[in-house]
C-alpha cells in the first residue's frame, strides 16, 4: 500500500513539474527591449531590456517582444522559420516592470529605421507574424525591402497582421516597402497604415506573378500619401498573382485613402492602384484624390472580378492615355464580373478616353465574357479630350441605371461627349433591349451622346448644376483607431472569481453589439461574451450603460484541466489508466484551490500570468468592427 502510495506521489510530483516547466517556457518567450537596455540583461522586464529586437527574437528566443519608444537602428530581422512572433512598439518611456498598458502609436513613436543599402528590416518565413506600433523608415540604399517574405519558403495557413504602422520616406527597388509573395490559404492584414513619401517601387506589393493561392488581403483604414513607384504600375498597391491558381485569392479594401500617388516609366498605370489577377477585388467607401498616372490616374484593374461601392473619385489623371479615374481592361478575362455602385467621380480628366472610366474590350465585343454593370453613380465635371468625358467603353455595358452626369464635358472640345461608344460593339454598348439606359439624370447642354447607347425610360435631361467639390481630407499624420461611437467611460474589473466590464456610450451610429474581448498578455485576444446594443435600430444620441460579467474561476479550472491532462497523458504514458485519472483529478483540485486562496489577493507585477486584459470590439450592422483602447481589470 505504502509502495503504490509512494509512486503515486512520485507521479504527481513529476507533473506538476512538467506543468511549472511549461509555464515558465511560456513566460520566457515575453521580452522586452529598449533603447537603453543591454543585450547581456535577461530582458524580462522594461529595467533588464535588451537593446535590439533581433537579439531578443534570435538569440533570446523572444516570441512576443514589446518595444519602448525611440529610434532604433542597424537591426535586420529574419524571423525564425515555423514560429509564431509577435513584435509591438509604442511604449511610453515611463513603462516600468512588466506594464504594457502605455501604448499609443501617435505620441510614443517607435522607429525602425533602415541604414543597410541592401537589407531589409524584416524578413518573413512561414509562421504566424504580427508587426504593431512602428515608424518605419529608410535612411540609406534602394535595393531591398523594409518587410521581405522570403521567397525561398512557401507560407502555408498563416495569419499576418501589420498595424499601426507609419511608412516614411523609404527608399526601395522596384519590388516596393513590403512584398508579400508565395503566400498559400493564409490571412493578410494591413491596418490602420499610413504610408508617405515612399519612392522607387510601390508600398505595397503582392506578389509577381506568383503561384500564392486561397489567400485573403485586408487593408483597413490604410492611408497612401505622396507615393511615387518610378519603375511603373501602381503607385501605391501592386497586385499580380497567377491569375490560374486555385482557389483563388480575395482582396478587400475598406476604409482607405489615397492621395497624391503616382507612378512613372514606360508602362505606367495605376496611380495608386494596379490590380493583374483573376481572383475578386472589393474596393468600398475609400477616397481616390490627385493620383496620376500615364494611364488610369486611380485604378488599373487587369482580369478578374472587381467590385467598387460607396467610393470618391476626385481630381485624378490620365496623363497620356485613358481613363482619369479608373481604366478597366476587360480583354482577357474569362466570365468575369465588373461592378461600379454608389460613386463619385469629381473632376477626373484624360487627354484621351474615358475623363473619369475607361472600358477597354479589346475585343471587339465579339468574344465579350465580362458582365459590366455600372449603377447608382454620379458623375461631375469630368472631361477627355477626346471621347467620352464622363465614360468611354468598346465592351458591352450589360447595366447602366440609375446614374447621373452633371457638367461633364467643356463647350470649348470639339464633339464632347458625356457617354462614348465605339460603333462595332455587339448588342450594344450602354445597356441593351432587356437592359436599357435607365432612370439616368443628365444636365449639360454642351454635351452630345454617341451611338451605341439603347435608351429606357426614367431618364431626365437639363441645364448644368454643379455641386461643390469633395473636402481635401488627405492625411499628413498617423492618426489613433477610435470606435464610431463614443465611449463615455470604461473599466474593468475582478471581485473574488467575477470579471465585470462596465461602458457608456455617449452616443452610437448604426451599432449592432460589443463583443468583449480578454487576454493574459494584451495582444492576443479571445471573445469572451457579447452585449447588443442597446440604441433603437443602432442609433442613439443619449447616454446609455453597458455591463458584461463572467466567471475567471471557470475559465481557469478548464485550462488546468486541459492542461493537467496533456502533460499527465504525457508523462504518464505507461501507468495504468485508473492512476492516470488520479492525479488529473488531484491536479484540478489542486489548481482549484490555489485559485480559491487568491481571489481576494491584488494584482501586481510579479504575477503578469494573473492579468486580464479587456477591451471592446464594436460592430457594426454592416459587420465593421472597431476597437477600443485596452484596459487593465483592477482587482477589487
Amino acid at each position: 500500500m505504502m509502495k503504490r502510495l509512494s509512486k503515486n506521489l512520485a507521479g504527481f510530483a513529476f507533473s506538476v513539474v512538467c506543468i511549472l516547466f511549461s509555464y515558465n517556457m511560456l513566460s520566457a518567450q515575453v521580452k522586452f527591449v529598449t533603447t537603453s537596455g543591454s543585450n547581456t540583461n535577461n530582458g524580462d522586464t522594461w529595467e533588464t531590456a535588451y537593446s535590439s529586437i533581433d537579439y531578443a527574437v534570435n538569440t533570446a528566443g523572444g516570441r512576443t517582444i514589446y518595444v519602448m519608444e525611440g529610434t532604433y537602428t542597424n537591426e535586420h530581422i529574419t524571423l525564425p522559420l515555423n514560429a509564431t512572433i509577435a513584435i509591438q512598439g509604442s511604449f511610453d518611456a515611463s513603462s516600468v516592470g512588466t506594464d504594457i498598458t502605455k501604448y499609443d502609436p501617435v505620441n510614443n513613436i517607435t522607429f525602425l529605421n533602415r541604414t543597410a543599402s541592401t537589407a531589409s528590416l524584416f524578413d518573413v518565413k512561414n509562421g504566424d507574424f504580427t508587426l504593431k506600433g512602428f515608424k518605419l523608415t529608410s535612411t540609406n540604399g534602394t535595393s531591398g525591402n523594409l518587410i521581405w517574405f522570403d521567397n525561398t519558403v512557401a507560407r502555408n495557413n498563416n495569419n499576418f497582421l501589420f498595424k499601426d504602422l507609419w511608412i516614411d520616406g523609404t527608399a526601395t527597388n522596384n519590388n516596393g516597402t513590403i512584398w508579400v509573395h508565395f503566400v498559400n490559404n493564409s490571412n493578410i492584414t494591413f491596418e490602420n497604415i499610413l504610408a508617405t513619401g515612399t519612392s522607387g517601387g510601390p508600398v505595397v506589393k503582392l506578389g509577381d506573378n506568383d503561384n500564392s493561392y486561397g489567400s485573403t488581403f485586408t487593408f483597413t483604414r490604410t492611408a497612401f500619401r505622396l507615393n511615387v513607384n518610378g519603375t511603373g504600375q501602381g503607385g501605391a498597391i501592386f497586385i499580380d498573382n497567377n491569375e490560374a491558381a486555385s482557389p483563388q485569392n480575395t482582396y478587400t479594401i475598406s476604409g482607405a485613402i489615397f492621395c497624391d500617388n503616382s507612378t512613372s516609366g514606360i508602362t505606367s498605370e495605376g496611380g495608386a492602384i494596379y490590380v493583374r489577377d483573376a481572383s475578386s477585388m472589393t474596393i468600398q467607401n475609400s477616397k481616390f484624390f490627385y493620383n496620376s498616372a500615364k494611364d488610369a490616374g486611380a485604378i488599373y484593374s487587369f482580369k478578374g472580378d472587381i467590385s467598387i461601392t460607396g467610393c470618391t473619385f476626385y481630381n485624378n489623371t490620365a496623363i497620356t492615355n485613358d481613363g482619369g479615374a479608373i481604366d478597366l481592361n476587360t480583354s482577357l478575362n474569362n466570365a468575369g464580373t465588373i461592378s461600379l455602385t454608389n460613386n463619385i467621380f469629381h473632376g477626373n480628366s484624360s487627354p484621351n478616353d474615358g475623363g473619369a472610366i475607361n472600358v477597354d474590350g479589346l475585343n471587339n465585343g465579339l468574344l465579350d465574357k465580362t458582365a459590366v454593370a455600372i449603377t447608382n453613380n454620379a458623375f461631375y465635371n469630368n472631361r477627355a479630350t477626346t471621347n467620352g468625358d464622363a465614360i468611354w467603353t468598346n465592351d458591352a455595358i450589360d447595366q447602366f441605371d440609375g446614374n447621373t452626369f452633371i457638367g461633364n464635358g467643356s463647350a470649348t472640345v470639339n464633339g464632347s461627349e458625356v457617354l462614348h461608344a465605339q460603333t462595332f460593339a455587339a448588342n450594344g454598348h450602354f445597356g441593351n433591349n432587356t437592359s436599357p439606359v435607365s432612370n439616368g439624370t443628365f444636365q449639360g447642354t454642351q454635351a452630345t451622346y454617341s451611338s451605341g447607347i439603347t435608351w429606357g425610360t426614367g431618364n431626365t435631361f437639363s441645364a448644368t448644376v454643379v455641386p461643390a467639390a469633395p473636402d481635401d481630407v488627405c492625411p499628413s499624420t498617423i492618426s489613433p483607431v477610435y470606435l464610431p461611437i463614443q465611449l463615455g467611460g470604461f473599466h474593468a474589473r475582478i471581485s473574488g472569481n467575477i470579471l465585470k466590464v462596465h461602458w457608456s456610450t455617449n452616443n452610437e451610429i448604426n451599432n449592432d453589439h460589443f463583443d468583449v474581448l480578454i487576454s493574459k498578455d494584451g495582444i492576443s485576444f479571445m471573445k469572451a461574451g457579447m452585449v447588443k446594443s442597446k440604441a433603437t435600430g443602432g442609433n442613439s444620441s443619449q447616454l446609455l450603460y453597458y455591463d458584461f460579467a463572467m466567471n475567471t474561476a471557470s475559465s481557469s479550472l478548464l485550462a488546468a484541466l486541459a492542461a493537467g491532462i496533456l502533460l499527465t497523458g504525457f508523462c504518464f504514458l505507461t501507468r495504468k489508466r485508473i492512476l492516470w485519472v488520479v492525479a488529473v483529478i488531484v491536479i484540478a483540485g489542486v489548481c482549484l484551490m490555489i485559485q480559491s486562496c487568491r481571489k481576494n489577493r491584488h494584482i501586481s507585477t510579479a504575477d503578469k500570468h494573473e492579468w486580464i486584459y479587456v477591451k471592446i470590439a464594436q460592430v457594426n450592422k454592416d459587420g465593421n468592427t472597431e476597437y477600443s483602447k485596452i484596459v487593465l481589470a483592477i482587482e477589487e
